[in-house]
Parts: structure tokens; C-alpha cells; sequence
């Protein structure tokens, strides 16, 4: 499984990821597209938390009215969809939390995604300088890792 991401997405995920020096869970939407049967997405973009998120050391909760604006806007410059969610662990551990699957799993149950992607952000040997990026493939079934890749020149 593989998730094709460029760079200007991946910058903007860990500058908002610099903000869990605080100790507190940060995070946003992803937009992009899925083809999950060809073992990939694209995510073409990466959303903020927005100005109503709530943060803690344990839990990150997205400002909801915010990410569907987003959404509404990618959607309507280049056809992406909201594919799944990313957020920081500031404790640890590089995997998904239980609260994490439910939320994930509730979204598919919702929706007529096929899989939800999910991309955590852990401080690395140099911090939040440069965080340790985890990604997962959630079904109704179960949950897969996934490899970032990075796509050169954009």
C-alpha cells in the first residue's frame, strides 16, 4: 500500500505538527484520491486543524465546519475528496489509538469511502523538526500500514 504524497503536502503537515511541542495532539484532513483496489491514494492536499479544534496531551479533535470547507474548496479545484485524517502522538506510540479506529471506522460506516487513511506524526530523534510520519489504511475489516512517498518536484 502506498501513498503518493508531494512535497508542499508534506510540508504543510509538519509545520502543523511543530505545535505539538506543546504536548498536545495536533492534526487535519487529508484530500486526495484512492484507488485502493491499485494498492494506492494521492493525497494532493493536507488541511489544518482549524480555528475550533480541540487539542489535548490524549485526544485531537478537528473543527468539523472548518474541514468540510476545506473539502467543499479542494473538491471544487481539482475533484479531490476528504480520504482521511492525520494527527501527531506526542507520547507515542506510532500506532493507531483504539479511539482512533472507531472514529475512522464510524467515518466508513458514514460514507462511501472503501478505506479511511490515517497518518500519525511522532517525534523523532530531532523533535518535531522533523517528525516520524506512520501511515495506516483502515477498512471495516482491519487496518494496514502504508508507505509515503514522497513525489519528487512538487
Amino acid at each position: 500500500m502506498k501513498v503518493l504524497m508531494p512535497a508542499h503536502a508534506r510540508r504543510m503537515m509538519m509545520r502543523e505538527a511543530r505545535r505539538s511541542t506543546d504536548g498536545k495532539e495536533t492534526g487535519g484532513i487529508l484530500l486526495g484520491f484512492e484507488a485502493w483496489k491499485d494498492r494506492r491514494c494521492w493525497v494532493t492536499q493536507v488541511g489544518d486543524p482549524g480555528p475550533q479544534a480541540e487539542r489535548s496531551a490524549i485526544r485531537f479533535c478537528r473543527d468539523l465546519e472548518h474541514a468540510e470547507r476545506l473539502a467543499e474548496a479542494a473538491y471544487g479545484i481539482d475533484g479531490s475528496q476528504w480520504i482521511g485524517d492525520w494527527h501527531t502522538h506526542p507520547g507515542g506510540p506510532p500506532r493507531l489509538s483504539p479511539t482512533d479506529l472507531r472514529s475512522y471506522r464510524a467515518v466508513l460506516a458514514e460514507s462511501d469511502l472503501e478505506a479511511f487513511l490515517a497518518i500519525l506524526l511522532l517525534p523523532s530523534d530531532r523533535g518535531w523538526n522533523g517528525p516520524d510520519m506512520y501511515g495506516w489504511q483502515v477498512t471495516p475489516r482491519g487496518v494496514r500500514s502504508a508507505r509515503i512517498v514522497d513525489l519528487l518536484g512538487a
